[in-house]
């Protein structure tokens, strides 16, 4: 993030996600995703989930702070007022555009870490 200069990152794709928090779910028939948001901080990982889906959050919660999944919105317009923001514009909805404060300046990359294992 810093090489890019921003001062949050939102992410939206589920399995980014997955593999940042290590989690897995069941929230969709056949995949281990959990329907959630991730805010990323040069401080502070804001996870946006329904906390009644997930099992274990001790293992989770030490550097994380676990917002109710539709607190998303509000946190996101607060979190991005006058502040970087970097999306990948390949992932990101327009509904998470729209959430995003009017004063924040947007920088569109592919995401930061690639999903692929090679």
């Amino acid at each position: 993030m810093r090489q890019k200069g921003t001062d949050v990152h939102v992410v939206s794709n589920l399995e980014s996600i997955a593999r940042l928090l290590n989690v897995r779910g069941n929230d969709i028939e056949y995949t281990p995703l959990v329907i959630s948001y991730l805010i990323v901080t040069l401080e502070h990982v804001l996870w946006f989930v329904n906390k009644k889906r997930i099992k274990d959050l001790e293992h989770i919660t030490a550097n994380i702070t676990i917002f109710n999944y539709d607190e998303f919105a509000t946190q996101l317009r607060e979190m991005t007022e006058l502040r970087t923001v970097l999306i990948d514009p390949n992932e990101t909805s327009q509904w998470v555009m729209n959430k995003i404060a009017t004063s924040a300046k947007i920088v569109k990359t592919p995401p930061l870490l690639p999903l692929s294992k090679g």
